[in-house]
């Protein structure tokens, strides 16, 4: 369970950096 938490936390990190990064182009 924990295992699964950690990998969902890092997608959503991953996920929030990329929009950053599209949002700072624009």
């Amino acid at each position: 369970m924990i295992f699964f938490i950690i990998i969902l936390g890092a997608c959503l990190g991953s996920f929030c950096t990329s929009l950053a990064s599209r949002i700072i182009e624009k």
